[in-house]
This record gives structure tokens, sequence and C-alpha cells, in this order.
């Protein structure tokens, strides 16, 4: 087991790269730093104090910047737009008399300099002793670990190099000109730099929507840059992520790059995974570890549970008992908490209930940057329905919030990373019981409202009995999307709430009226979870799918695809026509965040789009969700395809019983054989 974490300031990089822009040459540095602007969770510090983000403030050495989930921050050299870092990113700002330069710390930063700097101007984007002269170039930079990095132009000419840490010798160079990019590894004392062609499809997002802001530089982007090539008759393509198969590649045969990782299951089993976090989280023998994609192993299967998927950071959370210990992707202890209930690994935090030394249930925030807890809210317990591994649901840190309810409180609470209370649906339940209040009144019935509920009591022929106002949040077990947040019934199984966050409202199904037909004979349902971009969600958008099972106990169920924007509901927000929200019904369906949804007649498997209806394309023995535009599908001949969104297979065929995909992940899995396929990674060796 690695040390223990108690904060995080940066990484301590050992591959020394640089990257010079060809007309570099003099050593006067640019004059003026400013923040341009910000979205979602961004910061920015000196050396005593966090300071408020705004627009045009200078930044000086010394200052601090960082992203969060969905943070994204732009800088400008003397009003000339020159950097954007992605989100989930840091960088410090470091000024010598004349000489500025940016410090990538981790994640990625998009460059783009329209106006060369004067002859007295220079800037340097610098991770560790890997350094990127900025011109008249245009790119971006990525710092994926401490022993990569990858450099892609876009415009411009850079040469690479890498510097021996200790003793300042310059082991590897390799000038890099615009459509290509470089990976410099620095491991064991050795050093190497690949350098690949790569396409527009393998822009990422963050920097695609800058360049969509300028369409010359789109227009000669697209000139320089290779569309990828799709199968031909005489396609040959390596196809097995061996070093020519490397990320963006241009591949003449028409395949598709992609990194392998390979294992058996009767030594060791791959459970899940994410490709941009770099875990893979293991089960050997019954325990749980993790491995990286080279498949060295960061955490021993020592673990009796498997709690957290990691993140598109590599975060994620293991569990021994009823204790559990969040990681990060090199395999060190960033946090570790006793009796846990749930918990949310997002936005570099953790959120997390538990019940605390005091034997009191207990909602949390540890921020993983800072290292430290931000919040912590003690739950009343009138009717001990909270303890070890029950009666609290919450999400993951989304634009600095988080939402947690639990079983004793019965309400919704929406939380801020610093604990401040922000909302909760207090005053929608008290909106409801006065129209239950008046309904029952005017049933004739005897209204007694207290501090613990409203209660009716009917009399009749001699006889009475009392009903009970009853309100349900749903307990959140999955982030928030688009706006909504689902929650499963704390009381009633059949009820399911669906808040919507922006309007601070909800309605509330009754999953058992969606079955239109009796000799179905479902008697159980409960919505369907999918991963995507690092997290678990529920619903995508207004659809989500509840699966149903059959009342004699076999295994067969009934997926329902419901659209709950279609919703008509009462004064109370109960839903009316709950069978018109249906849009497609088969034994299987399963949402994705990209792309089309995979579902299952019995028969085959195939897609259906946004609207429940099947796409046109061929049936499969098995198919994935997809993900950055591909999926993998499995022929009836048993080969298995990474194929794109118009279904042409862009690698090589794999031997497979079945499919699937998660994290980023395409899982093909022979017999006790599982072959993991990742886009944009190179291959790596094969697990013990």
């Amino acid at each position: 087991m690695k040390e223990k974490m108690t904060r995080i300031a940066g990484m301590a990089v050992a591959l020394g790269l640089m990257v010079l822009g060809a007309a570099c040459g003099n050593q006067a540095a640019a004059t003026t730093m400013k923040l341009a602007g910000t979205e979602g969770e961004t910061f920015v510090r000196n050396e005593e104090k966090e300071l408020e983000p705004v627009a045009d403030m200078n930044l000086y050495s010394g200052y601090l910047l960082g992203t969060e989930q969905e943070g994204y921050l732009w800088i400008d050299l003397d009003s000339v737009k020159l950097a954007k870092m992605d989100e989930n990113s840091r960088i410090g700002i470091r000024k010598s008399g004349k000489e500025l330069e940016i410090e990538l710390d981790a994640g990625s930063l998009f460059f783009q300099v329209t106006e060369p700097l004067e002859e007295d101007e220079t800037m340097y984007i610098r991770n560790s002793n890997m350094v990127v002269g900025i011109r008249g170039t245009c790119g971006w930079v990525e710092a994926p670990d401490e022993e990569h990095l990858r450099v892609y132009i876009l415009e411009g000419v850079v040469e690479c190099s890498i510097t021996d840490p200790d003793t300042k010798e310059v082991i590897a160079s390799q000038e890099v000109a615009a459509g290509q990019w470089a990976q410099a590894v620095w491991k064991e004392g050795k050093g190497e730099i690949a350098l690949e062609q790569f396409t527009e499809e393998g822009i990422p997002d963050f920097v695609r929507t800058e360049l969509e802001k300028d369409p010359k530089m789109q227009e000669k982007i697209s000139e320089v840059l290779a569309p990828v090539q799709q199968d031909d008759a005489d396609g040959e393509g390596s196809g097995d992520g061996t070093a020519e198969d490397a990320p963006g590649q241009e591949e003449p045969e028409g395949e598709q790059a992609v990194g392998v990782i390979r294992t058996d299951k009767a030594s060791l089993e791959f459970v899940n995974g994410n490709a941009p976090g770099g875990v893979i989280v293991t089960l050997r023998d019954g325990l749980y570890g993790a491995v990286d994609l080279e498949g060295e192993e960061i955490v021993p299967n020592s673990y009796s549970s498997y709690l957290r998927t990691p993140n598109d950071q590599g975060q994620f959370a293991l569990g021994d008992g009823e204790n559990a210990t969040v990681f990060d992707r090199q395999g060190n202890v960033l946090l570790e908490v006793q009796e846990l209930i749930c918990m949310g690994i997002s936005e570099n935090a953790v959120t997390y209930g538990h019940m605390n030394e005091a034997g009191k249930p207990e909602v949390c925030c540890y921020d993983i940057a800072e290292g430290r807890q931000t919040a912590r809210i003690e739950l009343e317990q009138r009717y001990e329905l909270i303890g070890y591994g029950y009666g609290i649901g919450i999400t993951g840190l989304q634009d600095g919030e988080f939402l947690y309810s639990d079983a004793d409180d019965l309400n919704m609470h929406r939380v801020r990373k610093d604990g401040t209370i922000v909302w909760t649906d207090e005053e929608q339940e008290a909106r409801l019981q006065e129209i239950w209040v008046e309904e029952m009144r005017a049933e004739g019935a005897a209204i007694e409202v207290t501090e613990e509920g409203a209660y009716a009591t009917f009399s009749s022929n001699g006889s009475a009995g009392t009903s009970i106002f009853g309100y349900d949040p749903g307990c959140p077990v999955q982030s928030a999307r688009d706006g909504y947040i689902v929650g499963t019934p704390w009381l009633e199984a059949s009820l399911l709430r669906i808040h919507d966050l922006n309007a601070g409202d909800s309605i509330q199904l009754d999953m058992y009226s969606l079955e239109g037909d009796p000799v179905d004979c479902i008697y159980d349902f409960w919505p369907q979870s999918y991963y995507d971009c690092g997290q678990w969600y529920i619903n995508r958008g207004t659809s989500l799918v509840l699966r149903g099972s059959a009342y004699d106990g076999t295994e067969e169920q009934m997926d329902f695809l419901i659209d709950f924007s279609r919703a008509q509901t009462d004064a109370s927000g109960d839903v009316t026509n709950e069978q018109e929200l249906v849009l497609a019904k088969y034994p299987y369906i399963k949402l994705a965040g990209d792309g089309y949804y995979t579902a299952s007649d019995g028969e085959a498997w195939f897609y259906l789009d946004e609207q429940g209806n099947r796409v046109d394309s061929p049936e499969w023995a098995d198919c994935s969700g997809f993900y950055q535009g591909y999926a993998l599908v499995l022929e009836k001949d048993g080969m298995a395809y990474l194929v794109d969104r118009d279904f042409d297979k862009v690698t090589e065929g794999y031997p497979a019983d079945s499919v699937s995909q998660a994290g980023g992940m395409f899982c093909i899995a022979k017999g006790d054989e599982q072959t993991f396929l990742y886009m944009g990674l190179q291959e790596t060796p094969e697990s013990d």
C-alpha cells in the first residue's frame, strides 16, 4: 500500500520534455497576463489566500489557478488570447524579471497566439522541466501523469526534447509539426519520444470549442489534419495496440488505433475501469484491488468490496468491512472513512454519509486538493432509521454543490462544498401537505396538524380510521444530470420522485402504473443506472429506464424507456398519464451518454434513438454503448469490432462471447479471457 496523502499540491514530474517554438529566439518575457474569463467551478490563489476569479484581473508570480469538473478558465496575454485550461487542471504563474511561465501541474492546456509575439516577448508553458515555448504556435499540452507528457500541434513547428533530471543532459529530441503529436515517456531512468499523426476526430472538446470561434483557423487545420479513414476491402491495419497504433494516428488501411490490455479471469478479473482516469478495478480470490493501464498493480487485491468506479481523474474507492478507502490513480490513499453509508467522488472532492465516532449519522465533504474536510453536517435521528450501510443517499459534487436525503428527515437538501445548505424541498412538502389537508377535509375528515405531520380521521357507523400525510423525496443514489435528480423510494416501493432542480419542484410517478397489460405480472420496478464521463447517472435529459421483474420468481424482466417531460400531473404532482410516458419496451434497454441506447428483444441486439425508435442498423449478438463516437458490436459469427456512428468497422475483429463498455473502455469477453480496448492510448502489457 502506498503512503497516505493528506494534500495534493501538484505533481512532481521526473520527465523532462522541452517544446520550443521554431521562431523563438529572444529571452525577454511577455509583459502582462490577465484572467480573461471563467466558466463553472474555478479558483485563483496567491501565496496567502484564495481570490475571487474575475475578468481582467492581473495574474502575478506565485499565483495558482485551477478548474474543477466542468470548469474552464481563459488567460489573455496583452489582450491576445493565449491559453485555456481544461476541466480538472492546475497551473502556476512564475515570473522572474522578464521571464514569464505557466507551470502546468495537472490536466490540459490549450494555447493559441493569433498574432505572433513581439521580438522582446517570450512565454513558456512548463511542467517541471518540460517546456513549451510560445510565439506564433497553436496546439495543446496534456500532463496525464508523472511519466508521460503529450504535445499536439495544430499550427507551427516545435521541437521536443527530454532532459535527464539528474544530469541535465538532453537524451532525446524530436521536431513536431502541425498535424503531429508527440508523447514523451520517462520511466526507470529511460526516455523516449514517439511521433505520430493525429486527426480532427482526435481534437478534444475543450479545444474544439475554441477553434469553432475562428473559422479561418478551422479551415487551415482541416487542410492539415487528415480525416479518419474507414475500412475498405484491402484494409489491413495492425489493430494490435502497438506503438504503430498510437492515439489519433492516421490509419491508411482504414482501421482505428486502440490501446489493448488483456487478462485471464482465472487469475485476475477486470471488474470495471476508466480509460481517461487510467485505472482498472480488479478481482482476485474474492478481493478487490486495481491496476493501471500498463497492467501494473497500484492497489493490492485485499479489499472485500468495490464502492466507487474510477472517475475521469482516476479516483475510486474500495471497502473493507464497514470502512472505505479512496485512492488516486497511482494507488495513493486520499481518504479513509469509518462506518460508511454512501459516497460520491467528483470535482476532486469526496462526499459521503457515515456514522461518526459518537455513533451519530453525518454528511461530509472532503476536498482532495486541500486535504481537508470542508463540510460536516450531523443529522437528526428521531426514528433510528439510519445506520451503517443504510439510511442516507448522496451525490458527488456538481458545480461545487451536492445533494443528499436521509430516511429519517425525508427531505432533499442541496449543499455547497463548504456545508452551506442552499435549498431544501421543505416548502414543496408544506405545499403538498396543504393540498392533502384540503382534499381530506373535503371528504369529511377531522384534521390534526402537528410538528410530526398531518392526520386525517374518518368516522363512520361508530368506527374510525386515520390517514397520515406522507412525503418521500426519494434517495439520490446517482448523480444529478441535465437539471434533474431521480430519487428512488425510501417508503413506498412503487413511487419514484423526479426533482427539477432549476424549477425547485418535482413530480411523483407510480411505476406500477406503467404496466398496461396485466398478464405481464410485473411486481418490482427499479430505475437503471449508466456510467458516463466518470459518474453514474439514472436520467439522460428527461429520459430514464425502469426495469420490471416478473411475479413468478424467474429472471424474466422488461425495461421501459420513459420520457417524463410528457407527464401530466394533478395538483399534488402525481403523474396521471403513466402509460403515455413509455417510448419503448424491451427485455433490455440501457441509456448511454454518447449516441444511441442499446436494446434487445431477446433474439438480437440493436440500438434505439432518443425517441425510442429502432435505428436503421444491423442486428448483433451483442453490442455496447457508444463512447466518443465508437461502440463495440458482436456479430453472430462470434467476432467483435469497434464501429463508428455509421456502423462501419474501424478495427480488426476479436473473437468474443459478449461485449460491453464503461468508462471509455470496451470489454471483450471470450471464455476466461478479457480484452479491454480503449481509445487514444498505446498498448500495455498483459496482466499476470
